[in-house]
């Protein structure tokens, strides 16, 4: 596919038939088509589209206008759209026809315009042109919050460039002064909500990607509708060093317009954010964490199903539990199921982490090493039956068995080490640029703290896999309650042991 294109052909003085198509008659899945001032390619949509084909297209009402803005609705593929527009009622001089077409994933075509002329030059009404963001600002200096202006910080009673995220403001007059920046982010935005969810509310998004942008926005729950930049001032965005930072200059009470964009007319209802009311402030930014979640699989799914079957099949006395081997099934489902979930993680981790670059390194080496071992794990896991380790009396079956014997110690020893580079990972996960020094600190401790307890438990139970059957075998009956009775407390207190351990974990996402 070469490029698409974009045709106009006056129908009336107020009508005009747009296709949108193919130069080259090849096929393209998606687009996005709206008309715009000729001198603001980034100005509000104009007119209206009156016609178009229901089968791919659908319209919608955005930036003040109605039904001002084309899209598909399916991913059919096609060779060109054809819609009807209406111009606006007034004359607004010369407009631009502005398109992005999609044909895959990886080939899309942005940038595509045709120009329309209007039939006369006379009465042209001057359109509301948006506030003009500037390419610099000036860094606030956080270590005045709470004394100076109102501040809201993250983590909590950082300073500065401790923080990861920050949202500052201060009353002016009539206006409030506001300050946004981020870390390691291409966007930073901040909400004023009645209640502590999202919908319903005012945002302001800065942007620092391509095109650097401040946007005044209404959220209704599902997505964020962009309002006509009229209200804000003295806007200020850039994208230093992956830090992005905006400021804004915002009036005490603002009016947002709601278009209802399933009526059948234009409806709008006009809602009053005024901030000498009580509101939620919220802030947001472009990226995720995700390394206290995969902690929280190896903490939790390891320390249960890995180490529990290992040891604990020896402290319960049921011949049907062994007669059926319930340890062992338990013991491969679970670690086919975190071989699965180690592999997701490192799907997402690795779209996330953008930490320096021998950081982001040993953290991908870690998480590889650990998935790949675990595979191998589950090879050598399968290798023998639990109970296939009788003493043979041909020399065949006596060096099956003795090579079954070496697979169950390789495959023990295996788990182990595995384990350890697990911690590794988490451990190396947490130095990554966007993880904040607190969260950092707090969680090499709780990584620390939870090392050490399993050392204590691997010991504890390797113990009791030794000498509890040896007890049990020479001691009285009222001794092999007692046995019993102790084995089920060493086993309360060590399964309480792995819920403070996630709990610990997902503290480090509540808390930071």
């Amino acid at each position: 596919m070469s490029e698409d294109g974009i045709s106009c052909r006056d129908l009336t003085p107020s009508y005009v038939s747009v296709t949108l198509f193919s130069l080259d008659r090849s096929y393209f899945r998606g687009f996005l088509l709206k008309a715009t001032p000729a001198t603001n390619g980034e100005g509000q949509a104009l007119g209206t589209f009156v016609w178009f084909q229901e089968n791919k297209t659908q319209v919608f009402t955005c930036e003040g206008g109605y039904k001002n803005t084309a899209t598909h609705t399916n991913k059919v593929q096609v060779q060109s759209v054809v819609l009807q527009w209406r111009a606006p009622d007034y004359n607004v001089g010369d407009i631009v026809f502005r398109a992005t077409v999609v044909v895959d994933f990886s080939t899309f075509w942005t940038g595509i315009t045709e120009g329309l002329k209007p039939f006369t030059n006379d009465h042209v009404v001057p359109l509301k042109t948006p506030t003009r963001v500037e390419r610099k600002h000036d860094q606030e200096d956080l270590s005045t919050c709470g004394i100076q202006k109102g501040c809201f910080l993250y983590p909590r009673h950082c300073i500065n460039s401790g923080c990861e995220a920050a949202a500052t403001f201060w009353l002016d007059g009539d206006r409030f002064q506001f300050f946004l920046t981020a870390k390691d982010a291409s966007y930073v935005a901040v909400g004023f909500s009645t209640d502590k969810m999202m919908g319903g509310d005012e945002t302001v998004s800065c942007t620092a990607g391509d095109i650097l942008s401040v946007q005044h926005g209404y959220n209704n729950g599902h997505e964020n509708q962009r309002l006509i930049q009229s209200q804000l001032l003295d806007l200020k965005v850039s994208r230093v060093n992956k830090q992005i930072s905006c400021s804004f200059v915002r009036p005490i009470v603002t009016v947002v317009s709601i278009i209802n964009q399933s009526a059948s007319s234009l409806q709008t209802i006009n809602k009053t954010f005024d901030l000498k009311e009580d509101y939620y402030m919220m802030i947001a930014w472009g990226h995720v964490k995700k390394v206290a979640m995969m902690s929280l699989v190896w903490v939790l799914l390891a320390g249960l199903l890995l180490v529990k079957p290992r040891y604990i099949r020896s402290l319960v006395n049921s011949d049907k539990l062994r007669k059926i081997n319930l340890w062992l099934q338990v013991h491969r489902a679970s670690t086919g199921v975190i071989t699965l979930l180690t592999f997701l993680g490192i799907a997402i981790v690795l779209s996330e982490v953008k930490g320096s670059p021998s950081v982001q390194t040993t953290h991908k080496f870690l998480g590889w090493t650990v998935s790949f071992l675990l595979l191998f794990e589950l090879f050598t896991g399968f290798l023998y039956p639990e109970n296939s380790l009788e003493q043979p009396e041909d020399m065949e079956n006596r060096l099956m068995t003795a090579l079954k014997l070496l697979g169950k110690v390789a495959h023990r020893l295996l788990g182990f080490f595995t384990y350890i580079i697990a911690l590794a990972s988490m451990y190396s996960g947490f130095y990554v640029d966007y993880i904040p020094k607190a969260m950092r600190e707090y969680s090499e401790l709780v990584v620390v703290v939870w090392l050490t307890s399993q050392v204590m438990w691997v010991v504890v139970f390797q113990l009791a896999e030794t000498y509890t059957p040896v007890l049990k075998g020479r001691g009285a009956e009222n001794l092999q309650r007692s046995i019993q009775k102790i084995d089920i407390i060493i086993l309360i207190v060590y399964f309480i042991s792995l819920l403070l351990g996630s709990a610990f974990i997902l503290s480090t996402v509540i808390v930071y």
